[in-house]
């Protein structure tokens, strides 16, 4: 896992591209995470699965009751060091320091 200040040190900027649609509720609320996202619209079992634990090639709209609607889209799937097709869900749980 990435410690945050270690990374604060190594990376002075962070850019972040998400959806036009999205702003206002990241103004309200922060960026979140994919796993935060379906966490806060209430997202569970096979219907969390399906949007979590794959790659998203398309956007994917998710909806709940009293909140805005909320894009979630992957960059490309990338390499690791070890030559490994790595998804960003992989990624995302490196370094939030979860088994994946």
């Amino acid at each position: 896992m990435v410690e945050p200040d270690a990374f604060a040190r190594a990376y002075l900027q962070i850019f972040h591209m998400a959806e036009r649609e999205n702003w206002p509720a990241i103004l309200e609320r922060g960026l979140l995470s994919t796993s935060e996202l379906l966490d806060l619209y209430g997202y569970t079992g096979a219907k969390r699965e399906a949007i979590e634990a794959r790659h998203r090639p398309d956007c994917v709209t998710i909806q709940a009751p009293g909140l805005p609607s909320a894009v979630i889209r992957d960059p490309p799937a990338r390499r690791a060091h070890s030559g490994k097709l790595v998804s960003p869900h992989q990624r995302e749980g490196v370094l939030l320091g979860r088994e994946v």
